[in-house]
């Protein structure tokens, strides 16, 4: 996390990364990690139940919509503080200004490539990245995605859209609290069920649109159930296999970051004034289309 918070080093320290690359034994000498490290300490002090929603730590990996940040087209920007404008004002970017978005995004990780470069170990792993957030269903950024990592593959996760509406305006509620006076968990359930929504069915036409050999989907419940081999399924869709090393990694990953580690994430839709029926009503498009064209339920 604390690289992606601030993905371009100083001139100083680029000049000691040209030397030597970062790696775990030297991370810490990094001005940038010392910054971030101040940063979480108050965070948890001031979000304490925050870290049950969403647990961040410096150096566990965090998602790239911090990359996005950099250029200011971020959701987090609405999930951080109350700004509706600020979203309607990103709803509204241009697809010209958008491919910027997305070339500086490439280049930061190119940045963060060079600052990490390794070489690649003899039997093969490594070489690609990994990266996650849900920031990018928003605004038809699936599509310039796609435009500027043609041959990336999409891991689509579904779930119930009730128990996903009701965590995400859990999660802005609470990360609002920690800026706001007054919180108004009414106008959230007012506004954004419909906002998500249609950034879910404007994904959903996009990817239409887009090669199918490109997506993979994974029913939230199998990845919490059985993590390892829903991993497996997602490399075989490359066509390849998940390494020995990358096998044995992982359980140890998981037991790490293992859910509700720093307490349970309780939330309700009646909190926002939402019922099952009507949030499922709102992503009708969504639902009909996970059950005729991907064959599930939700």
């Amino acid at each position: 996390m604390w690289a992606a918070g601030r993905p371009v080093p100083d001139e100083t320290e680029c000049r000691i990364i040209e030397r030597a690359p970062i790696h775990d034994e030297n991370r810490r000498h990094s001005p940038r990690y010392a910054n971030m490290e101040r940063n979480m300490q108050a965070f948890q002090l001031f979000g304490s139940y925050c870290r049950a929603i969403h647990n961040a730590t410096v150096d566990e990996p965090e998602e790239d919509v911090l990359l996005l940040d950099n250029s200011m087209f971020s959701i987090a920007m609405t999930v951080l503080g109350q700004c509706d404008e600020y979203f309607d004002l990103l709803t509204e970017t241009e697809d010209s200004e958008k491919d910027n978005i997305f070339a500086v995004h490439e280049a930061l990780l190119r940045v963060l490539q060079w600052q990490f470069r390794k070489e690649t170990p003899p039997d093969g792993s490594g070489g690609h990245w990994v990266l996650k957030t849900p920031a990018h269903m928003f605004f038809g950024s699936i599509k310039h995605l796609h435009e500027r990592y043609p041959d990336a593959t999409f891991v689509w996760t579904h779930r119930d859209p009730a128990s996903v509406i009701a965590s995400a305006l859990s999660l802005m509620s609470n990360f609002h609290s920690l800026s706001s006076y007054r919180v108004d968990v009414g106008h959230t359930g007012e506004v954004f069920p419909q906002r998500f929504a249609d950034s879910c069915h404007e994904s959903m036409e996009i990817r239409r649109r887009l090669p199918a050999a490109n997506f993979v989907d994974v029913q939230y419940q199998d990845l919490v159930s059985d993590p390892v081999r829903v991993v497996e399924r997602i490399y075989a869709s490359r066509g390849c296999g998940v390494s020995p090393r990358y096998r044995e990694a992982l359980p140890q990953v998981l037991a790490r970051l293992r859910q509700n580690k720093f307490g349970k994430h309780r939330y309700t839709l009646e909190q926002f004034g939402l019922t099952r029926e009507a949030v499922r009503e709102t992503f009708g498009p969504y639902i009909t289309y996970c059950r005729q064209e991907l064959g599930f339920e939700l």
